[in-house]
């Protein structure tokens, strides 16, 4: 179905009886060929034709690739026996049809439109709005682990007058890995970690523990030190933005163009007339403030005649 969906042509009129729909002229190799009819590799160019070209050769080097031709080798088999058996010709189909087409028509438009507004600047503007998702922020954690609320106390207690924390670590902490490392968990990006962990940590000033936190069945005490900010560079993310930008720039044109549309419900006023009515009622305004203004005159002149 989704041959269809591509290229589909116009509605039959009296000057084209003899049109039949879904008809595709492609080139290319020969994929296959289905009761005489050659499918080539144009078709496959097509559909691939806003996919980047690194994508595309990720595609045909997949298994996936010969699954894309065996769905267009049975697409072409009911595609021809549909036409046989003229269901082309049916009304509900031929609603559908249009309807297809319609929808074709306008992804095509959108794209367009937003294809020409992406600019250079426009994705730089984007970058700067959604910089938040380019930064990478990194500390090397330490973390002391204890098997109760009361015991996770005591340690804070303990910290909180001085102990040393990756003293207390390898003494009292129950996670083996960083228990051997003063409690070091190593370098690490703090997107990656539990929520609970990252909400603790923000919560504490560098190179300061935390409070004890609940990790499921274990408490943790936290601290972090050296944290890092990374921003990628622009130009790094460029060609990875565009489909986020190109989606954003698509809603835009689609509310814009909504927008500008005389839109009119049953029952309402179009557009044009209420906007007519508007002006009436600033000229009357206006013409009002012209007599007040004109009396105004009037009445200082005949006051300076006196």
């Amino acid at each position: 179905m989704f041959l269809l969906t591509l290229l589909l042509a116009c509605e039959p009129n009296e000057q084209s009886q003899s049109y039949v729909p879904g008809a595709i002229e492609t080139t290319g190799a020969t994929i296959a060929t289905v009761n005489g009819v050659e499918i080539q590799e144009g078709i496959i160019d097509a559909l691939l034709k806003d996919v980047p070209a690194e994508k595309q050769a990720e595609i045909k080097a997949s298994p996936n690739f010969s699954k894309m031709k065996d769905q267009l080798i049975t697409t072409e088999v009911l595609y021809q026996e549909a036409i046989k058996a003229n269901i082309h010709l049916d009304k509900d189909a031929q609603l559908v049809m249009h309807l297809t087409e319609r929808e074709v028509l306008t992804d095509f438009l959108i794209k367009k439109l937003a294809k020409e507004k992406m600019s250079d600047e426009y994705l730089k503007t984007w970058y700067d709005d959604h910089l938040v998702q380019f930064k990478k922020e990194t500390a090397e954690v330490f973390m002391i682990v204890a098997g109760t609320q009361a015991d996770a106390d005591a340690i804070v207690a303990e910290l909180d007058a001085g102990g040393d924390f990756a003293a207390i670590a390898k003494e009292k902490s129950i996670d083996p890995q960083s228990k051997a490392n003063g409690g070091s968990l190593g370098e690490i990006e703090l997107s990656a970690v539990p929520p609970q962990m990252a909400m603790a940590l923000n919560s504490a000033e560098e190179g300061k523990h935390t409070k004890p936190i609940n990790m499921g069945g274990a408490f943790g005490i936290l601290k972090s030190m050296n944290k890092k900010t990374d921003v990628t560079p622009f130009e790094e993310v460029k060609d990875q933005i565009k489909e986020n930008a190109l989606t954003e720039i698509s809603q835009e044109i689609v509310t814009e163009l909504r927008e500008k549309a005389n839109v009119v419900m049953p029952n309402e006023a179009p557009k044009a007339d209420v906007k007519a009515e508007v002006e009436v009622k600033s000229v009357e305004k206006d013409d009002v403030k012209t007599e007040d203004k004109t009396e105004k005159e009037h009445g200082h002149k005949h006051e300076d005649k006196k």
